[in-house]
């Protein structure tokens, strides 16, 4: 892949995570439930990230951070489905 491929992925997939980590609050109603969410999706996208940029793929560089971003934004994709699909049925708490 070239860089500029790369870098809209990444950028696609970044908004994915923001979106997925801007909603867990509005439906997890504990604090630490809550917490608890937010660090499994970061631990899981940054370790899903530096696999994806370090073990499946050839880049250096700025292709790197790409990658690795990349695959942190893939992890948060099924939450941030689940939880669209949750704020359009009015779901909440």
């Amino acid at each position: 892949m070239d860089t500029l491929t790369l870098g809209i992925a990444a950028v696609a997939a970044l908004a994915v995570a923001l979106y997925a980590q801007y909603r867990i609050p509005f439906h997890t109603r504990r604090t630490g439930k809550r917490t608890f969410a937010h660090l499994l999706l970061i631990a899981v996208g940054a370790g899903f990230g530096w696999v994806t940029a370090t073990v499946y793929t050839e880049t250096q560089g700025i292709d790197r951070l790409f990658a690795f971003l990349t695959g942190f934004g893939v992890v948060h994709i099924p939450a941030a489905v689940i939880l669209f699909i949750k704020r359009e049925r009015g779901v909440t708490q």
